[in-house]
C-alpha cells in the first residue's frame, strides 16, 4: 500500500515543478518572441491540485446520500476487476462490459484502482450491499 502522505508530497512536488516549468516557458517565449505554452502548464498544475484535493466520493440518489466514503477507504475495502470468466461467489456487484464483466469484490489483501463508473452503477443498483462492505471493516 502506498502511504497517502507520500502521495500528497508527490502531488505538491509535481505542482511546484509544473509552476516552475510554466514560469520558465513564459520567460523563454517572451525572449524568443514566440507564443509560450505556459498557460497550458498552469492549467495542468491546477488540475493536479484539484485532483489531490478530491478524496471523497459522494453519491446522492433521489436527494438522499446513498454513499459517502474516501478514495483511500474505497481502495482498501473494495477491489474492482474486469473478468472474462464466471463471476466469483463473493462478488458484491457485476455488470456486463464488452466481452466480459466489471465486478466489485470485498478486498482481502489485494487492492485496485477505484473505478468510479462501476462504483456509481453498483451504488445506484444496490447501495445496501456496497455500504455493508464498509460496515464490516
Amino acid at each position: 500500500m502506498i502511504n497517502p502522505g507520500f502521495l500528497t508530497f508527490f502531488d505538491i512536488s509535481f505542482i511546484i515543478a509544473m509552476l516552475v516549468i510554466s514560469y520558465l516557458s513564459k520567460r523563454l517565449g517572451d525572449a524568443l518572441k514566440v507564443a509560450p505554452f505556459y498557460k497550458l502548464l498552469y492549467i495542468t498544475a491546477a488540475f493536479v491540485a484539484v485532483a489531490s484535493i478530491i478524496d471523497n466520493v459522494l453519491i446522492i440518489d433521489n436527494g438522499k446520500i446513498a454513499f459517502n466514503q474516501s478514495i483511500y477507504d474505497i481502495s482498501k475495502t473494495l477491489v474492482f476487476r474486469y473478468i472474462t470468466e464466471d463471476v466469483p461467489e463473493d462478488t458484491l456487484f457485476s455488470e456486463d462490459a464488452g466481452m466480459g464483466k466489471n465486478i466489485i469484490v470485498k478486498a482481502m489483501e489485494d487492492e485496485s484502482e477505484v473505478d468510479l463508473e462501476t462504483l456509481f452503477n453498483a451504488v445506484i443498483k444496490d447501495k445496501e450491499i456496497i455500504n455493508s462492505a464498509f460496515k464490516s471493516n
